[in-house]
């Protein structure tokens, strides 16, 4: 049962939560230090990081069937691009199984937050599941930073915020935007890690629209300033 749970903790690419459990952990000390509910906070907590897990997990379905389509593309992907599926570790129909079961957590979460918290909880669910279990495709169209920074920042820090405190703030969303830029650095780099393989697979992130590895590099200084 625990290398089962460790080997689709890998798939899902686990080892990226903990810029979820930064980002979350600014805003939850704000709440408290304003009275909001701590058992609201850390629920928020494990949906949100269900949901990342789901999130990275619907990146390497969609990923694959692009993938998939075209010899040359499989070719030239990196290593651990959809790694647990093309060495046979899973097939599709696994993970999207997994996929469910994740989602299934989030939700289930999300509705508890809704009975405690209020309505608000819904769009916030629903706003965030639809990009998170689509990000894949809005990477292929140049606007990957932008939902990673919604995402990040503003769905977030003002969800948690919500939950805990039952209301939205305009500071918590000055406060998001600046924490931010920290989440989407790492996934800029990440990106320029991938920048040989979306570039044979025409993804439009940021990276190959600026189409020079080390022009790329010179603008992660920027997000890190």
């Amino acid at each position: 049962m625990i290398k089962k749970i460790t080997f689709w903790l890998q798939c899902s690419r686990a080892f990226a939560l903990p810029i979820t459990i930064l980002s979350w952990l600014v805003v939850f000390v704000f709440g408290l230090l304003n009275g909001g509910d701590i058992i609201n906070g850390i629920l928020a907590l494990i949906g949100v990081s269900f949901a990342h897990l789901a999130g990275n997990m619907a990146d390497d379905y969609i990923d694959y069937g692009i993938l998939s389509k075209d010899e040359k593309l499989m070719n030239s992907a990196v290593a651990t691009k959809c790694c647990f599926i093309r060495d046979g570790s899973i097939t599709l129909k696994d993970l999207a199984k997994m996929i469910a079961v994740f989602c299934f957590v989030a939700i289930l979460i999300g509705v508890i937050l809704f009975f405690r918290s209020g309505f608000g909880v819904f769009w916030l669910m629903l706003i965030g599941g639809i990009l998170t279990l689509t990000y894949a495709k809005f990477s292929l169209v140049g606007l990957s930073e932008v939902v990673i920074g919604l995402l990040f920042g503003p769905l977030m820090f003002e969800g948690v915020w919500y939950v805990m405190k039952g209301n939205f703030s305009l500071y918590v969303l000055i406060l998001s935007l600046a924490v931010v830029m920290f989440t989407v650095a790492f996934l800029y780099i990440h990106t320029l890690l991938d920048f040989d393989c979306d570039k044979i697979s025409h993804k439009k992130t940021l990276c190959c629209r600026i189409n020079d590895k080390n022009k790329a590099l010179i603008l992660f200084g920027v997000f890190v300033s």
